[in-house]
């Protein structure tokens, strides 16, 4: 088990390395379990908890995220879709792009 202390380390490097990011990209299934307390993944496809770790990043920073949503309210504005057809994703999967405006 790890300590108090580096776990805050762990969470401050990646602050740091979200700080510095231009590009991310987020696959839903990684966030989806327990990300919307209560609900899944397939509930929307919001993801909460994730699109708040993501404020750390700047302005003009760009988001990638395959079967999920951002909160535009945490300072995400939705840029687009793409479907991609898969077939481990069957019918297919969809690719939002949101950029970071505030």
């Amino acid at each position: 088990s790890s300590s108090p202390s580096s776990s805050f380390s762990a969470m401050r490097k990646l602050q740091n390395v979200l700080e510095d990011t231009t590009l991310a990209v987020c696959f839903a299934t990684t966030w989806s379990h327990g990300n919307a307390d209560g609900t899944t993944s397939l509930d929307g496809r919001k993801l909460p908890k994730l699109s708040s770790a993501l404020k750390t990043m700047k302005e003009g920073a760009r988001v990638v995220i395959i079967d999920g949503k951002l909160n535009c309210q945490d300072g995400y504005r939705w840029e687009g879709d793409l479907k991609i057809h898969c077939p481990d994703t069957a019918p297919y999967s969809i690719a939002s792009l949101y950029e970071r405006v505030m």
